[in-house]
């Protein structure tokens, strides 16, 4: 475990900004899909599937996806979006601050 986290420190080192880039693009498309799927809901038109939100918010975009579902108080009454979107919030969020843990220890304090 250790070792992924030296590594994944490491890499971030080297490539922040596409960490970041790919961050911001993740949520900013969770965002997009959670007001698209509202949208669609209240015309009756065909929907985003619910494993394809979930999934985005997933794969990094647990923020977009949190903030969507709370401004268009959409998926609201669901329990696994009440329960697994902020879930998901809270594991990026516990590897963000072990990645920059690992980061600051391999760079800055050594």
């Amino acid at each position: 475990m250790y070792q992924f986290v030296y590594w994944a420190a490491a890499a971030l080192h080297t490539h922040g900004r596409v960490v970041a880039i790919y961050a911001a693009i993740v949520n900013f498309m969770a965002f997009m899909l959670y007001a698209w799927d509202k949208r669609q809901a209240i015309h009756g038109a065909r929907r985003v599937r619910e494993s394809t939100l979930l999934w985005i918010a997933a794969l990094g975009g647990a923020v977009g996806a949190f903030a969507a579902m709370h401004i268009f108080r959409h998926k609201t009454r669901h329990k696994k979006f009440v329960w697994g979107v902020p879930l998901l919030l809270l594991l990026h969020a516990l590897l963000v601050v072990l990645f920059v843990y690992a980061w600051l220890i391999m760079f800055v304090y050594i």
